[in-house]
């Protein structure tokens, strides 16, 4: 079990089977040896109650705050959470309590001890001492921050110790930063014991407007940080939540380097989307026979290419499509394999990353390749591995 002490109370002695908030030297991340019997390469689904509420703060808080921490571990791992009912069903059960509550460390009143966790070899139930001044977030003064403590506290119950990077939520002495984000230290802990997550990558590209890459994969999105090659904290979202007017499961998105605008297929159809007014363009969607002369319906995938055309592939072949006469060339379609030897048929979308490394990229299943300018391939590599990376189920 770990227990978390303010910073003053830190020198506590230490218990057999707990991990305390005292500066220890390590490196980096440390797992503490257990975890949830996850299938590697599966998503691991994990589920939670509260047995006990606050009497600090209302049900729907503390509800909707707990979602919030455990949903920050799901968006980087292979693990899922999800509420059930009654909590002696639950894997992780959660309590606010005061005093002695059924275990053998009874809370000590404000301050001190003010949450302890067990790690997944001991049940992983988190416990809140309800004589502290719980906030959602800290306010100052004595209060506490609940979204804080129990993502560091539910880190300990998947099997996390203590980590001594600075600014991670591991860490013993970041409980009441109120801009809580898992640091790299912290995702590289939890993907050392349950792995990276093994998406697949549907449909993606970059939008002119932010200058950013999204991918998508049936009803959500995630937004790339570039530099890192992984979705940014927060994702993903709802497509509905952004894409106004855009369907869910499409085919591809299309950044056309004719007109620089952005387009999404599905099935037979397509969206010309405004980017500036954040909606689909009057009298869209439109049939794909009747706007890409040439192209065929279910497209798997498509991308404007630096060499002045666009590409469309579906199944075993490739349409090369001429950005200025606005039809396909003469002489496609034709096989993958004879354009591009290398390149699997049946792909699920690819996209030129122009403006990072003039690269483009293929996507099929768990894997994708590169194709650099001079048409040399390399690849298959695991999605999520060294890129694209943290694009995990919610």
């Amino acid at each position: 079990m770990d227990y978390w002490v303010d910073v003053s109370q830190q020198k506590a002695a230490a218990k057999s089977n707990m991990v305390h908030s005292v500066k220890i030297r390590r490196r980096r991340y440390v797992a503490q040896g257990s975890s949830w019997p996850v299938i590697p390469g599966r998503v691991g689904t994990i589920t939670w109650n509260v047995a006990a509420w606050s009497t600090k703060l209302s049900i729907g808080d503390v509800n909707t705050t707990l979602a919030e921490a455990f949903r920050m571990w799901a968006e980087v791992s292979m693990l899922v959470f999800r509420w059930v009912d009654p909590p002696i069903v639950a894997d992780i059960t959660i309590m606010f309590a005061i005093g002695s509550h059924g275990d053998t460390q009874p809370f000590d009143g404000p301050g001190n001890v003010i949450a302890h966790a067990y790690f997944p070899g001991y049940g992983g139930n988190i416990h809140f001492d309800d004589d502290e001044s719980w906030a959602i977030t800290s306010t100052g003064g004595n209060s506490k921050s609940l979204l804080a403590v129990a993502v560091h506290e539910i880190g300990h119950s998947l099997g996390l110790d203590h980590s001594t990077v600075s600014g991670s939520v591991m860490s013993a002495l970041s409980l009441q930063n109120n801009n809580v984000v898992l640091s790299d230290d912290d995702v590289n802990g939890i993907q050392s014991i349950y792995g990276p997550c093994a998406p697949r990558v549907t449909a993606i590209d970059y939008m002119c407007s932010d200058g950013k890459t999204y991918i998508f994969n049936g009803d959500h999105y995630w937004r790339l940080n570039d530099a890192k090659h992984e979705s940014d904290r927060g994702y993903p979202s709802k497509i509905s939540s952004k894409w106004q007017g855009i369907p869910d499961n499409i085919d591809e998105i299309f950044l056309w380097g004719h007109n620089w605008n952005i387009y999404f297929f599905k099935g037979n159809q397509y969206y010309k989307y405004n980017e500036v007014n954040n909606t689909v363009e009057p009298n869209y969607p439109r049939a794909i026979s009747q706007g890409w002369p040439g192209v065929p319906d279910n497209i798997d995938a498509a991308f404007t290419s630096s060499d002045g055309n666009s590409y469309f592939l579906k199944g075993d072949q490739v349409y090369k499509y001429n950005n200025y006469y606005d039809q396909v060339e003469f002489g496609y379609p034709q096989l993958i394999s004879a354009v591009w030897p290398d390149i699997p048929n049946n792909v699920d979308s690819a996209f030129e990353w122009w403006y990072w490394d003039g690269n483009v990229y293929f996507f099929k299943d768990e894997y994708y390749w590169k194709m650099t300018v001079s048409g040399v391939v390399s690849g298959p590599f695991f999605i999520g591995i060294d890129a694209w990376k943290n694009l995990c189920e919610v």
